[in-house]
C-alpha cells in the first residue's frame, strides 16, 4: 500500500516546500510595504509647536501654493489651541 520514498526525495520536497512558504511570505511583506508606503498617519496635537512655523522635525518637500500657507495655526482646531494647516492650489500640493 505505501511506497517507500527515498530520503533524498523527502529532503528535496521539504526544501521546495520551505522555499515556497518563504517566497509567499516575502511577496506578502513587499505588498504590505507598498500599500503602507503611500499612506501616513499623524497623531499629534501640535500644542508644543509654534503657530506660523512647521512642526519640529518635519521637512517640507514641496511647498504647494506657497510655504507661508503651510504650518501650525492657532486660528482653528477641534481640540486644544493649535492645528496643522495644509494648503494647495490648482495642480499643486504641499508634501511633507
Amino acid at each position: 500500500m505505501f511506497k517507500k520514498v527515498s530520503l533524498l526525495a523527502l529532503k528535496v520536497a521539504v526544501v521546495v516546500s520551505l522555499f515556497a512558504v518563504m517566497l509567499v511570505m516575502t511577496l506578502a511583506g513587499e505588498g504590505m510595504e507598498a500599500a503602507v508606503a503611500g499612506t501616513s498617519f499623524i497623531n499629534d496635537d501640535f500644542e508644543s509647536d509654534t503657530p506660523g512655523e512647521i512642526p519640529e522635525g518635519w521637512i517640507m518637500k514641496y511647498d504647494g501654493d506657497g510655504g507661508s500657507k503651510q504650518g501650525v495655526v492657532d486660528e482653528v482646531s477641534k481640540t486644544g489651541s493649535n492645528s496643522f494647516k495644509l494648503d494647495g492650489g490648482t495642480s499643486w500640493s504641499a508634501n511633507f
